[in-house]
């Protein structure tokens, strides 16, 4: 491929990434946020009474999409206006005590910062700068990595490469979704450090680096004459530069690749240490299914720098983050435990390498300092499996059982019962085809240690993400961002298995656009049926819920005025009643919050009312708030109770406040409610706690 055609390849390629943003968004726009702004019409229907009575029906703020960007930017609107740097307490759930934050500051800085420039170069408050931020934040960083990766392909494996990645990239739904126009969450950042990290080792060679000193042998001699004195100084040193260039450029990549790791463990800890786990394994395969030879050998130092990076920039960003006072032991998130056991990896690869180079075992003080960095490296997963309850939420049983109940916790495999292998070609087109493909070419001996092990990698990458995707979908980012690190992987061995065939050149090529083909078919499908929803006016459901809990929001803020309110609700609604209405509520959807997950699980569980007058009285609760249907009550006696015996549901406190011939407590009483005529189908209800008859001696 000629340099001029390769640069056309690689603008066609960002072009059409480009173009698949731009679409992705403007449907967003069209199908969601324009919809969220239309103003509702006044009148009365039916025990809902619609608008009209309250102003922000009439000039209502947009909704985003998912429930995590809520809380994103309200802690940007507090960085932003100066109040604090890290977010680290919130009390926008788990009234009236408030809860720790464990989420990283870089997307809150990141949604802070542009705000800023937003509200300067719209005029508005840095509040408003921020919301209006939110719709591009994402996609924004996209372009991005988009821009930044393309180049860094570009420079090390050809433009063509970098083509496929960067167009690859941008048509894998569950990445679009992550970098997604109106959803400002982390999920973004989260497959860009995975991105990264992977880059950086196939890049690296996955510590295999070019030979050069037969090389230089040879080349001098081709005289005839053994060189001498000052010829064979003179060819030394050049050795020894050519070989610091080769290592240099590796350590590079391998450095990027450190950064990575580090970022990732900063974003959220309980994903990325499967990819690097799964990625770790490969490099190890690759070194173990590959010996030195002419070409490539093992360079143990990569390892090393790998690991003393990694290590180092996850301690400091940890610092960053909690120093000085809000140290804990947390194995959710980045920890030293994490950055530790990041240096003993990099320890003990750099020891395996330098085995499998020499065939010598370390001795002496190496070998303490090698059984040292494997200590650090298995405490993390003992820590995980057997340290006391507290060290991770997954130990909380009412914390657990709620994740069955929260959208991107459900499995993947539910997904493949109800419609079969055609959501897999939605999802990643032909890509999961590529993994046999992959440990082909890994064990074919035409393939250079260095692609081998880049192969290798990826695959432990993609084996390990996928895995976790059949138990909880949302997985499917750092899948995706692993498949097509992957494909680039096997386009480059590929082409290397094929050198030198007659009319073989164009098999990669091919074999790309048959991966590529499903992806833009669903995506042109799902654009089409946009514009189908356009025409017709349907409104998405999710959309009708959001309004309908946005409604009650407004509602609860009308309220307010007379007064504090504290409300129990759903998880699901918290986060649209802090953002729409001002007001705080107990449930939510985060690990830090168990104490609220908790309790509001055994309010509406509640068989009587003593438990639920008890927590009501405790947490000075105002208001109960919830949707007319059993949800509400599934999932509390399940989280709380840990069955789903239809008795005990029909018997909650939340069954009986939904039930419209239900008997109401003595101390609530309801309150009218105000909604929209498109939010018709999400009926809500709203209580008041009555004070003085919460003691049942009064």
């Amino acid at each position: 491929m000629g340099a001029v055609t390769g640069r056309w390849i690689l603008a066609a390629a960002y072009a059409g990434a480009l173009g698949l943003v731009v679409l992705n968004g403007w449907g967003i726009e069209e199908t969601w946020i324009k919809p969220s702004l239309a103003p509702r019409a006044a009148g009365a229907a039916g025990r809902a009474q619609w608008g009209g009575m309250i102003p922000e029906f009439q000039d209502p703020p947009r909704i985003f999409l998912d429930n995590d960007p809520y809380y994103f930017m309200r802690y940007a609107q507090r960085v932003a206006r100066g109040e604090t740097l890290r977010v680290r307490e919130t009390d926008l759930d788990n009234v009236p005590y408030g809860r720790e934050v464990h989420w990283n500051s870089g997307w809150v800085w990141w949604l802070a910062a542009g705000g800023v420039v937003a509200s300067a170069l719209g005029g508005g408050t840095v509040d408003q700068g921020v919301e209006v931020w939110g719709l591009y934040a994402e996609p924004a960083l996209f372009l991005l990595v988009l821009g930044v990766a393309g180049w860094w392909v570009a420079r090390r494996r050809g433009t063509g490469a970098a083509a496929a990645l960067v167009f690859l990239l941008a048509c894998l739904p569950a990445v679009m979704w992550d970098y997604g126009y109106g959803r400002p969450d982390h999920h973004g950042m989260h497959n860009t450090a995975a991105l990264v990290l992977l880059l950086g080792l196939v890049l690296s060679g996955g510590g295999w680096v070019a030979k050069v000193e037969e090389a230089e042998e040879e080349e001098a001699g081709m005289s005839g004459k053994k060189p001498k004195g000052r010829e064979r100084k003179a060819l030394r040193a050049t050795r020894e530069e050519a070989r610091r260039a080769v290592v240099g450029t590796a350590q590079r990549a391998i450095v990027a690749a450190a950064l990575g790791a580090a970022a990732g463990l900063w974003v959220g800890a309980t994903q990325q240490i499967f990819v690097l786990a799964g990625a770790g394994l490969g490099l190890l395969g690759g070194m173990f299914s590959s010996t030195s030879g002419k070409r490539e050998v093992l360079e143990p130092g990569l390892f090393r720098v790998w690991g003393s990076v990694a290590g180092g920039v996850a301690l400091g960003l940890y610092l960053l983050e909690y120093a000085p006072w809000h140290f804990g032991m947390r194995l959710e998130v980045n920890h030293p435990l994490y950055a530790a056991a990041m240096w003993g990896a990099g320890e003990v690869l750099a020891a395996v390498a330098a085995w499998r180079g020499t065939g010598k075992l370390p001795a002496g003080a190496a070998r303490w300092w090698l059984a040292a960095a494997a200590v650090a490296l298995v405490v993390p997963p003992l820590a995980l499996v057997a340290g006391p309850d507290g060290w991770h939420a997954w130990r909380d049983g009412a914390m657990r059982r709620q994740h069955g109940f929260i959208n991107e916790f459900e499995p993947f495999l539910n997904s493949l019962r109800n419609s079969g292998p055609l959501v897999v070609l939605g999802r990643f087109g032909f890509l999961p085809l590529l993994v046999p493909v992959a440990g082909w070419l890994a064990c074919s001996r035409r393939v250079a240690a260095s692609l081998r092990a880049g192969l290798l990698v990826t695959l432990g990458a993609v084996l390990a993400t996928g895995a976790m995707m059949m138990v909880q979908v949302r997985w499917a980012g750092l899948l995706s961002i692993s498949m097509a690190c992957m494909a680039m992987a096997v386009l480059g061995a590929a082409a290397a298995w094929l050198e030198g065939r007659r009319g073989a050149r164009w098999i990669p090529a091919a074999g790309y656009a048959v991966v590529v083909a499903p992806l833009m078919f669903f995506f042109a499908e799902g654009f089409s049926n946009n514009l189908k929803r356009m025409a017709s006016g349907v409104m998405d459901p999710v959309l009708a819920w959001t309004i309908a809990s946005r409604d009650l929001a407004f509602n609860l803020k009308r309220l307010a005025q007379l007064g504090p309110v504290r409300v129990m609700s759903g998880p699901g609604q918290t986060p649209a009643l802090h953002f729409f209405g001002g007001v705080h509520g107990t449930a939510s959807l985060y690990w830090e919050n168990t104490q609220g997950v908790r309790e509001a699980a055994e309010f509406f569980a509640d068989q009587g009312d003593a438990v639920a007058r008890r927590i009501a009285a405790e947490r000075g609760i105002t208001h109960v708030v919830l949707q007319e249907d059993t949800s509400l009550a599934e999932s509390s006696v399940k989280i709380a109770l840990d069955s789903e015996d239809k008795e005990l549901i029909k018997n909650s406190l939340a069954y009986r406040l939904c039930d419209p011939l239900g008997n109401l407590p003595e101390w609530l009483e309801p309150v009218p409610y105000y909604g929209s005529p498109m939010a018709a189908g999400f009926q809500m209800r709203v209580y008041k706690v009555r004070g003085d008859k919460l003691n049942p001696a009064q």
